[in-house]
């Protein structure tokens, strides 16, 4: 049908028209060639009219595009279509003067000229449309990953409970294709307990229009039941169709988890050991039962608080640093630390604190746990001071093995009285130290511990020391538990004193006897003395001048011997009076030298017929208080002693010394036969003599040790068999 013919773009009021236009007008003639460019179009592409007319339209679109372009034109213009009539409408490609290309939407148009046919191509610039399309199907696709991706179950219903669509996560918890569930009713999911609740609140939301939040409940899965907690709302097509879009989280673990935890919480509150929760900075956020009791305070009183309020003062920077080892992810285990109680008790406790984690590891807060071990510390210091006063005990507290006899333990009085070390000891067997034992005999003496039959034996035995030296101990032995195996726990005291003070006691007594037996000697002497002294007197007399007168050698000898033994008789009276009857002149200062060289002199031709040489030493001493006449009898029954001692000659050594400012010191010692070891301590008791019955009356050393006494001296004696014997005289200045 032919066109109306009109003239080519020359009327001002159509170029005013044309360049009004919202969309880009582009008029191209026969060969393709720009012959009108309007405004809109100058925009779009970016070149001037005076540009784009002349120039082929293939310029205004990518090179991909010109082909197809001028096969459309060309079957455009083979068809019998209306010159004014848009052609085929469709989607192309522009490209602008900087090389960008965008999307287009065109229209053509033939009009017929007196010049030959035009086609008018209306373009509009699709850009925005496109991104808004291009957004439109971003969203829709990142919607449709979150409902395949996120792990909720989204569930689509009809207000009639009918399923109308879920998402993959629905299909795997469920364990059905969303294709075999669909158009089926939601209550086929639901337990016959649970239907009426859970179509009740559809029912609300397709009824009132508002969401539900947080609503429980129990579905049948192929994992069997589980509980769900939904939140639903009212939702629409784009049709206007309603439906309930309902998004649930499984809480199966998460229940189950808070029942667990509910018994915890039980546990925790009937615990006796406090349990407290801190945070991170050691607030406390938790306090049990146990941790009101033990330090006092509520948990009102204690939540909000820091943890180190518990502490002693000077024991915060510790708890600090348990807090800090916490934080960093290490736990604490029973360190003993001191607390104080709401009241300022003072209350030890066993602390160890552990980090709080959550299910991917993050450490969120501390957990302390507090034990009470007030007792325990009072039985441990208890426990203590009684090993204390074990190891300090005089006596020796042994624990030996009960198989072995080998010692476990030993406390320092055993260490010490021994000599060994406890190393050393432990080397040993509890009969290497009783020499008075065998393993055998010993076996024997506890056989009736080891068979039940006593549960304790006490004996006496002597103990040796490491020195070889040894001492009488008492025993107490009995069998028991140390350190969880069964040993003899023996209990020894050293009865050396106890000996002694027995012997010295039985000593004692029989020096009473003697004593006794010599007060009555004394106080005869005493009273008869004087009534011998006159016969012996008159004896010694007549019996001198028959010794002088008799003129036979024979009688003259008898007579000698009278003399000799009235001398003997006066001297036992004169010693029985020094014993009976102390002297009683008073004490003047005496030079001991001059009582020593006196008494030697007096004793020296005898000693010269004896064989006996002297070797004196009497340096310069101070003067002493004291009886010359009865420290000259002392010296001289020294003398006596000694010379009767050397029967084959020898030497005797006297020696007069000043050891200190405060004392002089007279020795007095032979080369004789010596003295035997235990007769040593008795030579000064009364009436005791080593001499023949005939030539001693074993009185002189015991009135010697009484003179030097009476002095305030002291007399003693050292003796060496067949080397000779050495005493020694002390007297104050």
């Amino acid at each position: 049908m032919a066109e109306k013919r009109v003239p080519p773009f020359q009327s001002a009021e159509v170029d005013a028209v044309l360049s009004c236009l919202m969309d880009a007008v582009v008029a191209i003639d026969a060969q393709s060639r720009v012959v009108f460019f309007n405004a809109v179009a100058e925009q779009m592409f970016g070149y001037s009219a005076a540009q784009a007319l002349g120039a082929p339209v293939e310029r205004f679109m990518p090179e991909r595009f010109r082909d197809k372009h001028a096969e459309h034109v060309r079957r455009f213009a083979e068809a019998d279509i209306s010159s004014r009539r848009i052609g085929t409408r469709g989607e192309i490609r522009g490209l602008r003067a900087n090389g960008d290309e965008f999307p287009i939407e065109a229209s053509i148009g033939r009009i017929e000229t007196d010049g030959g046919d035009l086609y008018t191509v209306v373009l509009r610039d699709m850009t925005e449309r496109e991104l808004a399309q291009r957004a439109t199907r971003q969203r829709e696709y990142y919607l449709r990953s979150l409902l395949d991706t996120v792990d909720a179950v989204i569930v689509l219903l009809g207000l009639d409970g009918t399923v109308l669509e879920w998402n993959p996560r629905a299909e795997s918890f469920y364990g059905a294709p969303a294709i075999a569930v669909i158009g089926r009713p939601y209550a086929d999911f639901i337990p016959a307990e649970e239907r009426d609740a859970v179509y009740a609140e559809i029912k609300r939301i397709g009824r009132e229009g508002t969401p539900t939040d947080r609503f429980e409940s129990a579905v049948q899965t192929h994992r069997g039941l589980r509980h769900v907690v939904w939140n639903a709302a009212l939702v629409a097509d784009e049709t206007g169709n309603p439906a309930i879009l309902a998004t649930g989280h499984d809480i199966t673990e998460q229940k189950e988890a808070h029942e667990i935890a509910r018994h915890l919480a039980a546990i925790v509150q009937s615990s006796d050991d406090a349990i407290i929760g801190t945070t991170l900075n050691g607030e406390i956020v938790s306090w049990n039962w146990a941790a009101q009791t033990i330090f006092g305070y509520t948990p009102d009183q204690a939540v909000g608080q820091p943890i180190t309020m518990l502490s002693q003062e000077g024991q915060r920077g510790k708890t600090d640093q348990i807090l800090e080892r916490t934080r960093s992810g290490l736990r604490v285990d029973h360190v003993e630390t001191l607390q104080v109680s709401k009241q300022g008790k003072i209350v030890p406790v066993s602390l160890s604190m552990f980090p709080v984690r959550t299910s991917n590891g993050e450490i969120v807060g501390c957990a302390a746990i507090a034990r009470d071990i007030t007792e325990q510390t009072l039985s441990r210091e208890a426990h203590a001071d009684l090993a204390g006063i074990i190891e300090e005990s005089l006596n020796e507290i042994f624990v030996v093995d009960s198989s072995t006899l080998h010692f476990r333990a030993v406390n320092r009085g055993a260490r010490e009285n021994l000599g060994y070390s406890f190393d050393q000891l432990c080397e040993l067997t509890l009969v290497d130290i009783m020499p008075e034992f065998s393993r055998e005999r010993f076996e024997a003496l506890i056989a009736p511990l080891r068979a039940a039959a006593k549960t304790m034996l006490q004996f006496e035995t002597i103990h040796a020391r490491k020195n070889g030296s040894c001492y009488p101990v008492e025993v107490h032995l009995q069998f028991g538990r140390y350190a969880g195996a069964e040993r003899f726990v023996a209990i020894v005291l050293d009865i050396t004193e106890r000996k002694e003070a027995a012997q010295r006691e039985t000593e004692c007594e029989r020096r009473s006897h003697k004593l006794e037996a010599l007060a009555s000697i004394s106080t005869l002497t005493a009273g008869i003395a004087h009534d011998i002294g006159t016969p012996m007197t008159a004896i010694l007399g007549y019996a001198e001048m028959m010794r002088k007168q008799l003129p036979d050698d024979k009688n003259r000898g008898r007579a000698a011997v009278i003399v000799e033994q009235v001398h003997r008789v006066s001297e036992l009276v004169e010693a029985l009076l020094d014993m009976a009857r102390p002297g009683d002149r008073p004490f003047v200062p005496v030079d001991p030298a001059a009582v020593l060289r006196t008494s030697l002199e007096l004793y020296r031709e005898n000693l010269r017929k004896r064989n006996i040489g002297v070797e004196a030493s009497l340096g310069p001493v101070p003067a002493v208080i004291g009886d010359a006449k009865r420290l000259q009898r002392v010296f001289i029954n020294l003398i006596v002693n000694a010379a009767d001692a050397m029967v084959n000659g020898g030497t005797l050594h006297v020696s007069l010394t000043n050891p200190d400012d405060r004392h002089v010191a007279i020795r007095i010692r032979d080369t004789g036969t010596g003295i035997a070891p235990e007769v040593l301590p008795r030579i000064f008791e009364p009436l005791y003599t080593t001499k023949e019955r005939t030539s001693g009356t074993g009185l002189g050393l015991a009135v010697a040790k009484g003179i030097i006494s009476e002095h305030g001296g002291e007399i003693s004696a050292t003796s060496q068999p067949g080397v000779g014997t050495e005493f020694t005289i002390v007297l104050p200045i």
